[in-house]
C-alpha cells in the first residue's frame, strides 16, 4: 500500500535493514512485548539478564526503534503529493493535514466551503498553514489527477465524482484510519469499536479500565479532542500501549486498503441510521 513497505530506494535499504534488526532484538528480549520492558530468559544462558541492565539497554534500544521508524514514516510520504479532500470543522480534517506535513508531504487542502466559512479550522492549522496549498469553495478536477494520494474526510461519498477522476488518474484514495492502522507501530495493539449507537461511551470506558495497566491509555477516533492522527504521533513516546479507537463506518469504508486488523474489533450494535453521509 504505502512506499515504506514496498518500494523504498536503494540508498534507504540499509536503514530499513537496521530497523528490523533492532526490532528482532529487542522482541527476543521482551520488550517489545504489551509487558513493556520486562526480559524474557535467555535460552543461551539459561537465566535472568540483572533487570538494571535488560532495562537501561531495552530503553536504549526503543530509543533507536523509535527513531528508526520515524524516519522510515518520513521516507514514505516525504514529497509525496498529497490532496486532502474537505478540511471540515469538527478537527479530523485540520489534524491529518498537520500530520501529513509533519512527514514531509507536499499537501494540497481542497473543500467545498469557503475561506470564510472555514477560518476557525484554519486557524487551527497555525503557522503550517503557509506551506498548505488551498483550494477552497470548489474542486479543481486537475488536483484529483495529479496527486499520488487523496485523504478523504469522512463526510466524502465514495461515490464522488471527483474520486472516480482520481482513481482513473492512478491516485490512491484513502483516509485517516488507513493512515493510522498502516503507521501506527505493530508494538502498539489496536482495539477498535464501531456501531451504530453507544461507540463513543464504549471506547470510553475501555480506556478508563486499562489505565489501570496502561496508564498512557487515552480514547481517540470518531471525536475532535483526540483525532486518529493526532493520537498516533502521541502513542510514538509509549510502545506497547494500546490504542483504544472508536471508527464510524464511514471511516471503515477504506480499512481494506491496508493489511492490518484491530487486535480486538468491538460492535455495539447495528441499526439503518447515518445513511446520509
Amino acid at each position: 500500500m504505502f512506499p515504506h513497505a514496498l518500494d523504498i530506494p536503494q540508498q534507504q535499504k540499509t536503514l530499513c535493514f537496521l530497523y528490523q534488526r533492532v526490532k528482532k532484538f529487542l522482541s527476543f528480549c521482551g520488550c517489545l512485548k504489551h509487558e513493556n520492558i520486562v526480559p524474557r530468559r535467555s535460552p543461551a544462558f539459561n537465566r535472568r539478564p540483572r533487570s538494571d541492565e535488560s532495562v537501561l539497554t531495552g530503553s536504549f534500544l526503543l530509543v533507536i526503534f523509535a527513531t528508526l521508524h520515524y524516519y522510515i514514516l518520513m521516507i514514505s510520504l516525504g514529497d509525496k503529493k498529497i490532496l486532502v479532500m474537505g478540511l471540515g470543522r469538527l478537527g479530523g480534517g485540520v489534524a491529518t493535514t498537520k500530520w501529513l506535513l509533519g512527514q514531509g508531504a507536499k499537501v494540497t487542502v481542497t473543500d467545498l466551503k469557503t475561506r470564510k466559512e472555514l477560518a476557525p479550522s484554519i486557524k487551527a492549522l497555525g503557522s503550517v498553514a503557509q506551506k498548505i496549498r488551498f483550494v477552497l469553495g470548489a474542486h479543481n478536477e486537475e488536483d484529483f489527477r495529479t496527486h499520488e494520494y487523496v485523504v478523504v474526510n469522512p463526510g466524502v461519498p465514495k461515490e464522488s465524482p471527483y474520486l472516480k477522476i482520481a482513481k482513473k488518474a492512478g491516485a490512491k484514495v484513502i483516509n485517516d484510519a488507513v493512515l493510522f492502522f498502516e503507521f501506527l507501530p505493530k508494538e502498539n495493539p489496536i482495539i477498535a469499536i464501531t456501531g451504530t449507537r453507544g461507540k463513543t461511551t464504549t471506547t470510553t470506558w475501555i480506556a478508563h479500565l486499562l489505565k489501570t495497566r496502561w496508564p498512557h491509555v487515552r480514547p481517540a477516533g470518531n471525536t475532535p479532542e483526540n483525532p486518529l492522527l493526532k493520537e498516533l504521533d502521541r502513542l510514538k513516546k509509549y510502545p506497547g500501549t494500546p490504542a483504544v479507537v472508536e471508527l464510524s463506518s464511514w471511516q471503515l469504508e477504506y480499512l481494506p486498503e491496508t493489511k492490518r486488523a484491530p487486535d480486538v474489533a468491538v460492535i455495539t450494535n447495528f441499526y439503518p441510521d447515518h445513511m446520509n453521509r
